[in-house]
C-alpha cells in the first residue's frame, strides 16, 4: 500500500533528495548562514527537508557520508541558531511540522512505514512515534498514521493520537466495538474467504483474518478544535468481493486527554470530512445509533 501523508495546515516545506551543500540549502530558504559551524557549510547534504515559518527556519538533513540526523533551527526573534544531532535509526526526512511548542520530523522507512520524531523547541527528542503525521490540534495533540508491515497479504490502516505533554498515545482507528458498516464488510469477507479453503491461505501465507482486511485513508483528515472532533474517509478494498473500493466516513469526538473518544461510521456518499464537522453537523451525526 502506498503511503500517503495528509497535511492540514499550509507548510512552507521543501523536501529534497539530491545532494547540495548546507550553505546552498540555507541560503535558498532565505536564512542566514552566520552562526552555523563553518566546517559544515560546504559539506554535501542529502535526504533533507526545510521548513520556513514566520518565527522559525528549520532544516533537518543527513551528511552525504551518513551519520546522524542533523537538525538546525534559526530563531528569527533572537537571530540565533540551535543545533542537535539525533542518533536515531530512521530514513529520509520527508517533512517538518511546527506547532507552538514542538517540531515534528516525518521520516521514511519504506512505503508503509516511517518514524515521526517529536522534538521540543530546544531540539530535545520527546518521542519517536512509529508512523507518519496526519494532523495536529491546537492543544498540540498529534494525529498520526501507524506504520504497517509492508510485505503482508493485507494492509489495514491504523490511526492514533499522541499527547506530547503526557506522552500518552492511543489508537482510535479501528476502534472497538465495530459498528454496522465494518461488521457487515467483515462478514462478507469471511464468507468469501471461506470458499477459497484453508489450502489457498496456507499456500499464500495469508492470515485468514477478515478483521485485518485491506483499507486505507483517502484524502486529508479534517479537524475541529472547539468540539475536539476529527473526520476522515477510509477506503475498504473491495477486490476480494468483486467490487470497487467502498468509501466509509469516520467522525470522532472527545479527542482529548482523559476522555474516551466516540465515533460514528457511515457510507460516505456525498459530503467531505470538513463538511461533517461544520457547526451542528457533529451533533446530528451522533444522534444516530452506532
Amino acid at each position: 500500500m502506498a503511503r500517503a501523508i495528509a497535511v492540514l495546515f499550509a507548510a512552507a516545506t521543501l523536501v529534497a533528495a539530491a545532494p547540495v551543500t548546507l550553505r546552498q540549502a540555507v541560503l535558498a530558504g532565505n536564512a542566514p548562514i552566520e552562526g552555523l559551524d563553518p566546517a559544515e557549510l560546504d559539506r554535501p547534504i542529502t535526504s533533507y527537508a526545510v521548513r520556513d515559518d514566520p518565527g522559525l527556519f528549520v532544516i533537518a538533513y543527513y551528511s552525504d557520508n551518513g551519520g546522524p540526523i542533523r537538525v538546525r533551527l534559526f530563531d528569527k526573534a533572537s537571530r540565533r541558531w540551535r543545533s542537535r544531532d539525533l542518533r536515531h535509526d530512521t530514513g529520509s526526512i520527508t517533512g517538518i511540522h511546527i506547532s507552538q511548542n514542538y517540531i515534528l520530523l516525518d521520516t521514511h522507512v519504506n512505503p508503509s512505514a516511517g518514524h515521526l520524531l517529536v522534538l521540543t523547541k530546544s531540539l530535545e527528542l520527546r518521542e519517536a512515534l512509529s508512523g507518519w503525521f496526519l494532523a495536529i490540534f491546537e492543544d498540540e495533540t498529534v494525529v498520526f498514521h501507524n506504520s504497517l508491515v509492508h510485505f503482508a497479504p493485507t494492509h489495514s490502516a491504523e490511526v492514533s493520537v499522541y499527547d506530547p505533554r503526557t506522552r500518552r498515545q492511543r489508537k482510535i482507528y479501528p476502534l472497538r466495538p465495530y459498528q454496522a458498516v465494518r461488521r457487515a464488510h467483515i462478514e462478507r469477507l469471511r464468507a468469501a474467504w471461506k470458499q477459497r479453503g484453508e489450502e489457498w491461505f496456507a499456500r499464500n501465507n495469508h492470515h485468514m483474518d477478515p478483521e485485518r482486511f485491506t483499507n486505507y485513508l483517502r484524502g486529508a483528515v479534517a479537524l475541529d478544535n472547539p468540539t475536539r472532533s476529527l473526520a476522515f474517509v477510509a477506503a475498504y478494498d473491495g477486490a476480494d468481493l468483486g467490487s470497487g473500493d467502498i468509501e466509509v466516513a469516520y467522525v470522532y469526538r472527545n479527542i482529548a486527554a482523559g476522555r474516551d473518544p466516540e465515533y460514528r461510521e457511515f457510507v460516505a456518499g456525498a459530503g467531505s470530512p470538513a463538511e461533517w464537522l461544520k457547526p451542528g453537523a457533529v451533533e446530528r451525526i451522533f444522534r444516530a445509533p452506532p
